[in-house]
């Protein structure tokens, strides 16, 4: 029996209640067996991280600890300290489990921009997409700037787009102020204990 393993990559700086609505919407309605939450160390397309890894993995633990047994945090990145290329990760998951149904998870800003992606057109053998709509980067959106690689994709059953209402909170705004509205409790005693991000 093939199991389907979700890999949710991102810099999680810090984790917020948007994330956790995706994780538990791929639990419930996407029936995974396991949810990885890697961690990014050095992401090649976006810059400022702010917490430190091993921070950010705290606060991820602290998160997701009581949710689901089927939620694995992932310190795979944390152990290859170069530059996180989404290829490099999926081939260590891809050899991990070989026999099963992988799906990579990204938001529809970050998937907008695959083609400027580490050797992009190879992530099709490895791993399929399931896409999260995120502000103004709708599915048309990405059929027109993204073309006939998404469609191509979509018809391919390569790439699935979900429209689910996510909350409209971003880690960027989390950094500045930080909200116990839309963090866990437990990561925002964390934040305020270790005085990370603007805790003033």
């Amino acid at each position: 029996m093939r199991n389907k393993i979700a890999v949710y990559g991102g810099g999680f700086d810090p984790i917020h209640n948007g994330h956790i609505e995706i994780v538990q919407i791929l639990l419930e309605k996407y029936q995974m067996d396991k949810v990885y939450i890697v961690p990014t160390v050095v992401p090649p397309h976006k810059s400022g991280l702010v917490a430190p890894i091993k921070d950010r993995i705290k606060m991820i633990f602290l998160a997701v600890d009581r949710l689901s047994r089927n939620i694995v945090v992932s310190d795979y990145e944390l152990r290859n300290v170069a530059t996180s290329y989404t290829i490099t990760t999926m081939k260590y998951f891809r050899k991990k489990y070989p026999n099963d149904d992988l799906f990579f998870i990204t938001g529809s800003d970050i998937f907008s921009t695959i083609k400027t992606w580490h050797k992009y057109s190879e992530l099709l053998h490895i791993t399929k997409f399931i896409v999260f709509q995120r502000d103004k980067y709708s599915e048309s959106f990405l059929e027109e700037n993204v073309g006939l690689l998404y469609i191509d994709w979509v018809q391919e059953g390569a790439v699935i787009f979900d429209d689910s209402k996510i909350s409209p909170i971003s880690s960027t705004d989390m950094r500045a102020y930080p909200k116990n509205d839309y963090l866990d409790e437990g990561v925002f005693k964390y934040i305020q204990t270790n005085n990370l991000y603007n805790t003033i």
